[in-house]
């Protein structure tokens, strides 16, 4: 007899992986409300996944005998090299600002010309080929996706090796604060990253 579809989503959730992925997107929310690091997930992910258990009836995952988010709330309240410092505000404004310049806003140009003096705003966008009204290196570099906004905070969020860069992280806080999980989760999607900064998987 064919299994329906609660008992292939039980099934998927019961596996080691569904358990993990359900754990991850609860640490990724974490992150998002500024309640932890990004760089603390894995090492979350590697002390908790084996501990959530899933109930058969109600078709949900727990830990610590808590729905997923509230046990990991209690966790990081533990753990307080877990919780974000976060950066110098003066430096957050100034990555914002080099964001915006090197997408090309005039308005931008304008700003970091008078703030940063003429002779580091020139050094600034001959080193990232920034120009007013054209994104930074869009005619020369064709192996990046035209598609995605590079004033997109999670654009760049981890480098090759994994680490998070505190400065974007912030700007990923702050944006949920200001326009809603909804909206930057779509921010992600458009980089192709989850709301944790790991690329999306492929389908299939």
């Amino acid at each position: 007899m064919a299994k329906t579809q609660a008992e292939i989503d039980l099934e998927v959730m019961q596996s080691k992986y569904g358990k993990n992925e359900l754990l991850n997107q609860a640490l990724d929310r974490a992150v998002l409300r500024g309640a932890m690091r990004v760089d603390a997930v894995k090492d979350a992910l590697d002390l908790y996944g084996s501990k959530c258990l899933v109930d058969a009836e109600s078709c949900t995952v727990t830990l610590d005998g808590l729905p997923l988010d509230e046990a990991v709330s209690k966790i990081i309240d533990k753990r307080p090299l877990w919780k974000p410092t976060g950066p110098d505000a003066s430096q957050v404004a100034r990555t914002e600002l080099e964001i915006a310049v090197k997408a090309g806003s005039v308005t931008a140009h304008g700003r970091a010309h008078k703030e940063w003096g003429a002779e580091r705003y020139n050094a600034f966008c001959a080193a990232n080929a920034a120009k007013p009204g054209k994104v930074a290196g869009a005619a020369d570099d064709k192996s990046k996706d035209d598609n995605v906004d590079p004033t997109n905070p999670f654009v760049g969020l981890r480098d090759a090796s994994g680490k998070v860069d505190p400065i974007r992280q912030a700007l990923v806080t702050a944006k949920i604060k200001s326009d809603g999980i909804a909206a930057v989760s779509k921010l992600a999607r458009d980089a192709h990253v989850t709301l944790g900064g790991h690329p999306l998987r492929k389908a299939g």
